[in-house]
């Protein structure tokens, strides 16, 4: 029998998002796995909707909004009381799957234990050609994390499996006992921002690998490509990218970051000038001064 997974959605109000991403979850052809939805205080009806349309997931409610890595953790820390699993399917309500995509990062991970978190090739919407993410790159020393090909069409040169840094938090696959060890994700980074970046870093200092799998196919309409920046959003990622510095980079890289961090503030005021985006500025610094502050 196939290890049992727990698929763990975390759902806001975005009822049509959700249900399409639990419709594609239903198509899956791994077994066995139980579904549980996260509704962080949802106001569009977002719960009847999954009870009638999806009665065998398991709906917890917050009850208020607590963000992604505190909603994430409900998910798990529910399914620790009541399903029986080794590994997590992590996914946003705007993510889908495809229909192998499970069962081929199951395979890697039943392959080789030193593998503890998994990913695969995502794009920006189902049936598109443009990719989101294959994987993300970390250089603290520069002040850079990045989704690796966002933006590319897909002609086959992200097509080798392959070690990365870490993965986003919409759509992965993680061993149950080495979420245990990290026990979950870090609150710090709450309500969002980082967070999966976090939980890889800290996956790698115990010995264990995140890895990129091409042939596992996903798709994440919540790309920033081509939508407007929420300010509250920018704020949190500005500031939970400090901890994130605070809490991974060497003294070495945090005086390198000294430097670099400037420069990139200065290409990210002159962007958002050209997109008449400068007042989010103000949202930058706050939340840089934020994270600097916050111990």
């Amino acid at each position: 029998m196939s290890p049992p997974v727990a698929i763990v959605v975390l759902n806001h109000n975005k009822k049509n998002d959700v249900l399409a991403c639990l419709a594609s979850v239903s198509q899956l052809a791994y077994r066995p796995f139980e579904v549980v939805v996260v509704d962080n205080a949802s106001t569009d009806g977002s719960q009847e909707a999954i009870r009638v349309a999806f009665p065998g997931c398991h709906l917890v409610e917050s009850g208020v909004n607590v963000g992604a890595s505190r909603g994430r953790n409900l998910g798990v820390e529910y399914a620790e009381r009541n399903l029986a699993f080794e590994y997590v399917l992590f996914l946003d309500d705007d993510a889908e799957v495809t229909t192998d995509s499970l069962t081929v990062c199951i395979d890697a991970l039943t392959r080789d234990e030193r593998t503890g978190i998994v990913c695969g090739k995502t794009y920006i919407r189902a049936n598109s050609d443009i990719l989101m993410s294959t994987g993300m790159r970390v250089r603290l020393a520069v002040a850079s994390v990045y989704d690796i090909g966002s933006g590319e069409a897909d002609r086959g040169q992200h097509d080798e499996p392959r070690t990365v840094d870490a993965c986003g938090g919409f759509a992965f696959v993680i061993r149950r006992g080495l979420l245990s060890q990290l026990r979950g994700f870090d609150d710090a980074y709450s309500p969002y921002g980082w967070e999966e970046v976090d939980l890889c870093l800290r996956a790698r200092r115990l010995g264990f690998r995140t890895r990129y799998l091409p042939t596992a196919l996903f798709s994440h309409k919540g790309t920033r490509q081509g939508r407007p920046s929420v300010p509250a959003y920018e704020l949190n990622k500005a500031r939970n990218f400090i901890t994130l510095l605070r809490r991974h980079a060497t003294y070495v890289e945090q005086a390198s970051c000294a430097v670099w961090i400037p420069i990139r503030a200065a290409g990210l005021l002159w962007k958002l000038v050209r997109r008449g985006e400068s007042s989010l500025i103000l949202m930058h610094v706050r939340g840089a001064l934020r994270g600097l502050w916050q111990r």
